[in-house]
């Protein structure tokens, strides 16, 4: 549907795809989010170790 309006009926294995490609993209986000903190935190603690030393 689109709008409420409906373009075309689709098979069960269609839907099935659908969501499946939906939590897929919202879990590759979430990878990004969860990366660029522990980037920063894996280099700036290499970076405060050679401080110290």
């Amino acid at each position: 549907m689109n709008h409420g309006q409906l373009i075309r009926e689709i098979s069960a294995t269609e839907y099935a795809g659908f969501k499946a490609e939906e939590v897929r993209g919202f879990s590759g986000h979430w990878m990004v989010f969860y990366f660029v903190p522990a980037a920063y935190f894996l280099f700036d603690l290499g970076r405060r170790r050679g401080e110290a030393q």
